[in-house]
């Protein structure tokens, strides 16, 4: 049985119309928009590490994701990327952080942003690596 999704920390709303698109000003610096989907795919990847991944070291969490939000993205979001809501069997699991990260920003992420991710908040939590 795997544990329930809570999504808790800095993020109070995401704005839905960030879907896919890349948000830059004329001299490319990232827009508010783009930095809150990056915000909510970076709390998002931490909450997978620690829901999921417990006791486990950033790396060792970072690669787990990284590799299963690969296969979730070459695989079954190709079927669930048109869909305006989460389907119900993705309740509860890791796929379903990797279907709102993608809903929002449909883009490859490394292993080495995930790890970061992961590492920056738990910095800003206090916590240890």
């Amino acid at each position: 049985m795997t544990a329930p999704i809570r999504l808790e920390g800095p993020i109070e709303w995401i704005d839905a119309e960030l879907v896919g698109q890349e948000r830059v000003d004329g001299r490319g610096r990232t827009l508010p928009d783009e930095r809150s989907a990056i915000v909510f795919r970076n709390w998002s990847f931490y909450e997978g590490a620690t829901v999921f991944f417990p006791g486990k070291a950033s790396a060792s969490a970072a690669r787990e994701l990284s590799r299963r939000f690969q296969r979730y993205r070459d695989g079954a979001w190709r079927r669930h990327r048109a869909a305006e809501h989460m389907p119900a069997k993705l309740d509860g699991r890791l796929e379903a952080l990797f279907w709102h990260i993608l809903k929002i920003r449909d883009a490859a992420v490394s292993e080495r942003t995930i790890r970061r991710a992961i590492d920056q908040s738990k910095k800003m939590l206090g916590q240890h690596r």
